[in-house]
């Protein structure tokens, strides 16, 4: 039977290191308001591990969601996002689960999901938020609510084990303009990017522009900026000055021109691929400007198409077409500043396309490698623990091969072993099945043009 104690040991000694701007939970229990289908927190021990009890109790009466308000008071501007440890007993009476932030006045919210009875860790970066108003900061973050909405009758409990603001692990910043005619896309491409940097191990600060001056920019070594277009003049101009004072830059897209001259790119024009002959489908990767980069698929219809290279540009990536042969046209151009992809970052393919990133990033922080592998492995280890018995046998032994990778120096092995091992841990093993000969396999399409380039 499930209970909350079922914790290994090790457990406490593992969230220790990971504690950063953690809120008390004893002082939450005391401070929380609740509303709807909300019972009072209760503070619980288990030795020394201390967790909280939220339970909501759904019925038949007018109320579809439990609420608990956390009043508190911090600057999130340059944090990375929000962690909870916890596990639920009966998720399945839960149609959704919702974090919101007050910041500025404004409420920020995002979903997160529960599977199964089992302990896990969820990081929610801020690119997840969507703010429900336009004037964007999280500078005066006042109020956090925990909500848990209506999916059955009955007693639902949540147990949280820690909640966390989570600092950036590298001197790595994702800035996002905040125009309100952009918003959409802009927050599309963010999420795009941060979701990549975070499945290799690495916790961006990220950055909206109302949060953002000239100084806030200096303390990173890199900044990406995944939509040009979104960011203002003052935020141009800001990026421009970065840069003349040797700050390294990675932007996608369509570059503003006082940008474009700043990293010394040339302007290129758009190329719009409306023809299934003529979409790209992907990025291939030079192997001797980027050894640890991967080939990536990408669909688009359209992108910024650069002819003639000056002398101090490489490209180090190429665009393929659609019968996957690599084209004269650069995907991604490397200067003395930085680099330049010349489409949106889509994420489309997981892995390869992060992978590739990590290595754009390595030519100017040489230690971001070392960082991703350090944090995957943490994380992986944490959800071993949080498997205890049940942690199945290709799980334990990726883990144990990351392991013997990173100490050997081979850290893009160890991060293949490290992330099969969290994936493992955190869904458990797959069930295979036999292709039939008489079988259509399919997947969902979620966009309402079609395929990207050739439509339907």
């Amino acid at each position: 039977m499930f209970h909350p104690r079922h914790l290994l040991p090790l457990l406490f000694a593992l969230l220790l290191p990971l504690c950063a701007q953690q809120m008390d939970l004893a002082r939450t229990a005391a401070v929380a308001r609740i509303s709807g289908n909300a019972c009072t927190p209760v503070l619980l021990r288990s030795g020394a591990t201390q967790y909280l009890q939220l339970q909501a109790i759904f019925n038949n009466g007018s109320s579809r969601r439990a609420c608990w308000d956390i009043p508190f008071h911090l600057d999130l501007s340059q944090v990375t996002g929000l962690r909870l440890k916890l596990c639920c007993r009966n998720p399945e009476l839960v149609s959704q689960f919702q974090i919101h932030i007050r910041a500025g006045g404004i409420w920020q919210n995002a979903n997160f999901e529960i599977n199964g009875e089992s302990w896990c860790d969820i990081l929610i970066p801020k690119s997840r938020f969507t703010p429900e108003g336009e004037q964007i900061t999280w500078r005066d973050c006042d109020l956090l609510r925990i909500s848990a909405w209506k999916g059955g009758i009955g007693p639902a409990t949540l147990f949280l084990l820690s909640l966390e603001f989570v600092q950036p692990n590298s001197s790595i910043a994702v800035l996002t303009g905040d125009d309100a005619t952009l918003a959409k896309e802009s927050q599309r491409y963010l999420s795009a990017l941060c979701e990549a940097l975070l499945s290799t191990g690495l916790h961006p600060a990220i950055l909206h522009e109302n949060d953002i001056g000239y100084s806030t920019l200096l303390p990173y070594k890199m900044l990406l900026v995944p939509f040009p277009e979104a960011l203002s003049p003052d935020q141009i101009s800001n990026l421009v000055s970065y840069i003349r004072r040797g700050g390294r830059i990675g932007v996608f897209h369509n570059l503003p021109p006082r940008l474009a001259a700043a990293l010394d790119m040339p302007a290129g024009r758009y190329i719009k691929c409306d023809s299934p002959s003529l979409a790209m489908t992907g990025i291939y990767p030079d192997p001797r400007a980027l050894p640890a980069a991967r080939g990536f698929r990408q669909q688009t219809a359209g992108f910024i198409g650069v002819s003639a290279l000056p002398m101090h540009l490489r490209a180090t990536a190429w665009w393929k077409n659609a019968q996957g042969s690599p084209t004269t046209w650069p995907a991604i151009l490397e200067g003395p500043s930085g680099f330049w992809m010349t489409q949106v970052y889509r994420n489309e393919d997981q892995i390869n396309g992060a992978r590739t990133l990590l290595a754009l990033i390595a030519k100017h922080l040489p230690n971001a490698p070392q960082m991703a592998a350090t944090t995957l492995l943490q994380d992986a280890r944490l959800a071993r623990s949080f498997a205890g018995s049940h942690a199945n046998q290709d799980a334990l032994q990726n883990l144990a091969l990351a392991e013997q990778n990173q100490l050997s120096g081979n850290l893009p092995e160890c991060l293949d072993r490290a992330q099969e091992a969290l994936q493992a841990f955190q869904t458990g093993p797959v069930q295979k099945t036999v292709v039939r000969a008489d079988e259509l396999r399919a997947a969902w399409c979620q966009n309402h043009a079609g395929l990207s380039g050739r439509g339907w």
